[in-house]
Parts: structure tokens; sequence; C-alpha cells
């Protein structure tokens, strides 16, 4: 199923608002895929674990900084890859 952005737009606006429940369904919409780029990175499943989780934290709190205008998917696969690579550094 795809995602409209419209509903992202929307979920980011309330999430902007303070909503703790479009943070969650933020997050419920892009987990899967988030995980996935990390895990494609890492190869390990706690790794990837880590890196998908840091990337909500980042992105949440970076959120009033991220350009509606643009989809939200790619962003987050950018900053979930971006941590897994970190953490294979480490």
């Amino acid at each position: 199923m795809r995602r409209a952005p419209d509903d992202d737009a929307r979920l980011i606006a309330s999430a902007r608002a303070g909503s703790v429940d479009a943070l969650k369904r933020l997050f419920d919409r892009h987990f899967r895929t988030v995980w996935q780029t990390a895990y494609r990175i890492t190869g390990q499943r706690p790794l990837a674990d880590d890196a998908a989780q840091e990337a909500f934290v980042r992105a949440f709190a970076a959120l009033d900084d991220f350009d509606e205008a643009r989809p939200l998917a790619p962003w987050l696969r950018r900053i979930a890859a971006n941590g897994a690579i970190d953490l294979l550094r480490r």
C-alpha cells in the first residue's frame, strides 16, 4: 500500500504541534522500511535495531527542520543509513 504524502504532511504538522499520537503513527508507518535499510547495511539484526531506533530519535528531534515539500520516507532512510554506517565504523 502506498502512503499518500499528504497523510505524512498532516501527521508531521500534528507532531510539530506536540501530538505524541502523530509521532507514533509516523513511526508505525515507516519503521519497517527504516529497519530494512539499516539491516541491508549492517547485515545484523541487533545493529539494525539500534540504527533504526536511533534514526527515529534523530528524525523526530529534527522534525522542525524537515522540509514538508519533500517526501518523508527517503529522509528517514538516509538518517538510518548514516546511522548504520556509523555503527559499523565503531
